[in-house]
């Protein structure tokens, strides 16, 4: 059986992986200063990131994800 073609959306996906990282690296950073309420803001931006994730995957499922979803995750 053939495999349908699905449209991707590896940018977006790729974006909030690596946006989560950076995040993730700052709230590293900012706890070995010392700086916590800093390190705190940094990790819950950084999981805010990680849940957009599962979002963009499901739009990976579908044939055709619709602009103005793209634009919600995008934010």
């Amino acid at each position: 059986m053939p495999t349908k073609k699905v449209c991707r959306p590896a940018g977006l996906y790729l974006d909030a992986h690596q946006r989560a990282y950076v995040w993730a690296h700052k709230a590293l950073r900012y706890r070995r200063a010392g700086k916590f309420a800093q390190a705190k803001t940094a990790a819950r931006k950084a999981l805010l990131w990680l849940r957009k994730v599962p979002a963009m995957e499901s739009l990976a499922a579908q044939k055709k994800p619709s602009s103005r979803h793209l634009a919600r995750i995008k934010r």
